[in-house]
C-alpha cells in the first residue's frame, strides 16, 4: 500500500481509540485539531525528532518504536509538572518501511496508541511524507502557573533526588541490547529502553520541590544544566545514587535514556532517592571529587566505547559524549580490522615465520584483528 491518503486511513485505524475524544473535539481527517482546553490553566508545549540509528535501531519493532518515541517526547512535560493532553506526529517514511505495505506504519501507529492510552493522551493529527525515516512528536499539555517547575529554581543547601534507579537502558547500550528485539518479550533491561515511562504518577511526590527537570541526557549532564540555570553547584554521593539491577554506577552518570525526574528541594520527598545537595560553591563532585557535568550530545565529539566492566575514578572523570549509536565505534572496528589484518599480510608475505619473536607477533596481530572486528558492533 503505497497510496498517502489509505496510509492515513491505516495509522488512523491504529491509533484507534486514541485519535480523538474528551477534550480533542475534532481529531485526524480535518486540516486542523480542535483542542479543548482547561480555564486557568497554562498550555505547555515541547517537541522531539526521532532518528533511525540515533534514538532507536531502525530495525528495532515498529510497535516499540511508536512507544518509545511517544513517552520520550512527553516526559519533558512531566519535567515541568504538567499534565499531559494530546500530542501530533509528523512522519516521515521511505523504501524499507513502505515495502511492508501498511504493516509498519500500524505497527508504529499501535505503539504510540499503547503509550497515549497509558498517558491518558491522543495522537490528534501529524503530517506523512515521504522520505528517510524521522518521527517528530509535538506534545502538549496543561499546568496550573503556581505549579510550574522550572530548573532555575534550585538554592544551596536544598536537597537534590530522583524519582527511580538509573542506568538501565544505558546498560541495554553498553551491552548490545536493542536488538533483536521481541516486544511480547523484552528483557529488563530492554524494557527500560524501549519502554520508559513519562513520570507523572510521581507528581504528587514532587510538588514541593523547586526546580527540576527529566533525565534524558546522563544524571552528571542533565544535573550540570540545573546547576547552571539555578546559579549553583552540587555534591552528590555515590553511594546514595539508585542504581538499577545490570547496569554500573557509569551507566547512571553519564548513560541517560533513563527519564526519571531529578529534583531539588527544602523538604525530603517521600518515594524519591536522596543523592546529594546544592552547594554555594560552582561545579560537581562525586565523593568530594570533581565529577565532569557529560552524557549524551547529539553535536559532541566522536563517542568513548563502553566497556563492560566497573569504572575507574578517571573513567568516572573522562567518559562521556557517547553517542546513541555508537556507529563511529562501528566504522573505529572495521577500520582497525582492516589496518590489523594488511600488516598481517605484510608480515606472512616477507618474514620469517619460522623466528619465534616474529611467530608471536603475528599471533598477536590475529587476535587483535579479533578484538577490533567484535567492536565493530553498532552500540545503539
Amino acid at each position: 500500500m503505497r497510496n498517502e491518503f489509505a496510509l492515513i486511513d491505516a495509522i488512523t485505524r491504529g491509533l484507534g481509540d486514541r485519535a480523538a475524544g474528551d477534550w480533542v473535539a475534532l481529531g485526524p481527517g480535518d486540516d486542523a485539531a480542535v483542542i479543548s482546553t482547561t480555564p486557568n490553566f497554562a498550555q505547555i508545549a515541547s517537541i522531539d525528532t526521532l532518528l533511525p540509528d540515533v534514538h532507536f535501531p531502525a530495525e528495532a519493532p515498529p510497535e516499540l518504536i511508536g512507544y518509545r518515541a511517544l513517552m520520550v517526547s512527553f516526559s519533558d512535560l512531566a519535567a515541568m509538572r504538567g499534565v499531559p493532553r494530546y500530542c501530533l506526529v509528523s512522519l516521515s517514511i521511505d523504501k524499507p518501511q513502505l515495502a511492508l505495505g501498511a504493516d509498519w506504519v500500524v505497527l508504529l501507529a499501535r505503539g504510540m496508541a499503547d503509550a497515549a492510552r497509558e498517558l491518558g493522551v491522543y495522537v490528534c493529527g501529524g503530517n506523512l511524507t515521504r522520505g528517510p525515516l524521522n518521527i517528530a512528536v509535538s506534545v502538549h499539555g496543561e499546568v496550573a502557573p503556581q505549579q510550574i517547575l522550572r530548573r532555575s529554581g534550585g538554592l544551596p543547601g536544598q536537597r537534590l533526588a530522583v524519582t527511580g534507579a538509573l542506568g538501565a537502558a544505558a546498560a541495554c547500550v553498553r551491552r548490545g541490547q536493542m536488538v533483536p528485539a521481541d516486544s511480547g518479550a523484552l528483557t529488563p533491561l530492554q524494557r527500560a529502553y524501549y519502554r520508559p515511562h513519562a513520570r507523572f504518577d510521581a507528581l504528587a511526590m514532587i510538588m514541593s520541590a523547586t526546580a527540576g527537570l527529566d533525565i534524558s541526557d546522563g544524571l552528571s549532564q542533565d544535573l550540570g544544566h540545573l546547576c547552571t540555570a539555578s546559579g549553583c553547584g552540587a555534591s552528590l554521593q555515590s553511594s546514595s545514587i539508585p542504581i538499577a539491577e545490570g547496569a554500573t554506577l557509569e551507566d547512571a552518570l553519564f548513560g541517560g535514556d533513563d527519564y526519571e525526574l531529578l529534583i531539588a528541594s527544602d523538604e525530603p520527598l517521600p518515594g524519591t532517592y536522596p543523592i546529594g545537595v546544592l552547594t554555594a560553591e560552582s561545579g560537581l563532585t562525586l565523593d568530594s571529587a570533581p565529577l565532569a557535568p557529560k552524557g549524551f550530545d547529539h553535536f559532541g565529539k566522536e563517542p568513548i566505547e563502553h566497556v563492560d566492566t566497573a569504572p575507574s575514578d578517571a573513567t568516572l572523570g573522562a567518559v562521556a559524549d557517547c553517542s546513541r549509536t555508537g556507529l563511529s565505534a562501528s566504522r573505529a572496528g572495521y577500520l582497525g580490522f582492516a589496518g590489523c589484518l594488511g600488516v598481517l599480510v605484510v608480515l606472512a608475505k616477507f618474514a620469517d615465520l619460522a623466528n619465534p619473536a616474529r611467530h608471536c607477533c603475528c599471533l598477536f596481530l590475529v587476535e587483535l584483528a579479533a578484538m577490533q572486528w567484535r567492536c565493530r558492533t553498532p552500540r545503539r
